[in-house]
């Protein structure tokens, strides 16, 4: 499935198509995405132009490893399991301020439009700062956040169709709004 949806970007890429007349919004997810339907969910909201940039999970930023010495690999082995995704957020001396540091800086990167936020009801972890997070979000880069509740591999807990209700909802009356005011059109 991975090497098809590659081969389908590459030849996409080279003859300039795109599945909806244009893009709407650049959405940054800033925990974890919805991948009980991949290809259904994901080919949904590209063909209504809403580009799903990242997810926590593929946020991995490997470094390098001293090999000089057992020690140094010890070390180094360490620090890399510290920098996996989530760990590095929400294994943070201070969660709420790595987490924000680094949707932060991915936003103003990917040039996200707005962020997405999608959290389990047990997930108390995270549920408990987001609203922090997504003020700090907005305040620092202009970026608005939708929070929607719902299982990344479960399709009971949360219906497709809801979500998309609430992704078509935000992205139609916040997202493009905010586009348009911006003179980006869409």
């Amino acid at each position: 499935m991975m090497r098809a949806m590659v081969d389908l970007s590459k030849r996409r890429l080279e003859s300039g198509e795109y599945p909806a007349p244009e893009e709407v919004a650049r959405c940054m997810w800033l925990y974890i995405g919805y991948y009980f339907d991949f290809l259904g969910f994901f080919n949904w909201m590209e063909e209504r132009g809403i580009t799903y940039l990242n997810d926590i999970l593929s946020l991995c930023q490997p470094r390098f490893v001293d090999t000089s010495s057992r020690e140094s690999m010890l070390q180094g082995l360490a620090e890399t399991c510290f920098e996996y995704p989530m760990t590095r957020q929400m294994g943070a001396s201070s969660m709420s301020l790595a987490w924000i540091e680094d949707m932060c800086g991915f936003i103003r990167d990917l040039r996200a439009d707005c962020a997405i936020y999608s959290g389990h009801h047990a997930c108390k972890q995270t549920w408990s700062i987001i609203n922090q997070v997504r003020q700090e979000i907005l305040k620092r880069t202009g970026a608005p956040v939708l929070c929607l509740q719902g299982d990344s591999w479960i399709r009971r807990m949360t219906p497709t169709s809801v979500l998309q209700e609430e992704i078509e909802t935000f992205v139609e009356n916040v997202v493009r709004r905010r586009r348009r005011r911006a003179g980006r059109g869409a």
